[in-house]
């Protein structure tokens, strides 16, 4: 059997890695593992310490799991149990780096990856085998300021959510491979691109934009799951007579140009329903004369009511940045003596 890969590309198909050297794949079809991840599952995720549900772990960002096999005695005997080969799997134009980002998301012994350039994979987790694998087709010319590179994945609900470089956000068949739907977020023109892992929320799916260095104003966006309706967009840069626009010129539309980019997957706590996220530098970068003021919300974290999308409040790290510090790091929630 000999498969023609651009046809795959073209028609946003799965593509497994038996069509790709002219012979039929064993096992293309992934158990349906990811039929059962519902938001309460992913409310509760840390009590399924053999799998890893969600960017963070859980919710709370803490990246920490309960396993103990591993510990500091026996960590110095650790080797590769396998090695996964991406293969060749293409470029952009201009200059830019390609590297692994993502996290990957486990289900119950099938692993979920994403890679450069529009690529997700399924894998045995067990083998690193792969079972199915998904080709999004970005346009050549797509420009990039900070490398081509994706942050990884959600599930639910029997799908898997990412974005791709040209800011697009898509779901797939967690068994098949197959796109389910596909939206566009951004404006790939204007220099908005999309890196972000999504996280799952309720009903939606929560996404952020890229691009601050070319100029784009900043946002969050959530789309319904199941259908892929936009739900709500919570731009991280006020427009005038918006709170916090009195921190931008009154004249010219600096504003519209701000960056505050929400590049990194937010935290979640359930309790006080607020989404905290970690926004990028203000453009242009170094150059403040044309943006005078605090610059809100730009390096800043903020807090957005997961329903609405509106910011609740906001910490700003660095007023009027202008050394590209960003406030992108990831949002750890805690408890200490009885303080959230």
């Amino acid at each position: 059997m000999t498969v023609d890969y651009a046809d795959y590309v073209d028609a946003g198909e799965a593509v497994d890695q038996g069509a790709l050297s002219g012979k039929v794949a064993g096992g293309e079809v992934a158990p349906p593992v990811v039929a059962g991840v519902d938001y309460e599952r992913l409310l509760n995720a840390r009590e399924e310490p053999q799998n890893w549900l969600t960017y963070y772990g859980a919710y709370n960002g803490q990246r920490y799991s309960p396993l103990d096999q591993i510990n500091t005695e026996n960590i110095k005997r650790m080797v590769p149990a396998w090695v996964f080969q991406a293969g060749t799997t293409g470029l952009i134009a201009g200059a830019s780096t390609y590297s692994f980002e993502a996290a990957p998301i486990v289900v119950d012994g099938v692993m979920f990856l994403s890679g450069w350039d529009g690529w997700v994979w399924a894998l045995d987790a067990k083998t690193g085998v792969e079972i199915w694998r998904y080709k999004h087709a970005v346009p050549f010319d797509v420009s990039l300021c900070c490398g081509n590179v994706n942050r990884g994945v959600a599930v639910a609900q029997g799908k898997i959510f990412f974005v791709t470089a040209n800011a697009r956000v898509l779901a797939l068949d967690a068994t098949t491979g197959k796109r389910v739907w596909d939206k566009t977020y951004g404006d790939v023109r204007a220099g908005e691109s999309a890196t972000v892992a999504p996280l799952v929320v309720k009903n939606m799916v929560i996404v952020g934009s890229s691009g601050g260095e070319f100029g784009v104003r900043g946002h969050l966006d959530a789309f319904d799951l199941e259908t892929g309706e936009h739900q709500w967009r919570c731009y991280t840069v006020p427009k005038p007579g918006e709170p916090g626009s009195d921190t931008w010129p009154a004249e010219g539309e600096a504003w519209a140009r701000g960056g505050a980019n929400c590049w990194v997957t937010g935290t979640f706590d359930p309790e006080t329903n607020l989404l905290y996220v970690g926004t990028g530098n203000p453009a242009p970068d170094f150059d403040g004369g044309v943006r005078e003021g605090d610059n809100l919300f730009t390096d800043s974290i903020i807090a957005v009511d997961v329903d609405s999308g509106q910011i609740r409040w906001h910490y700003q790290c660095t007023p009027h940045d202008l050394w590209d510090y960003d406030s992108i790091a990831e949002c750890i929630l805690f408890e200490q003596d009885g303080r959230k």
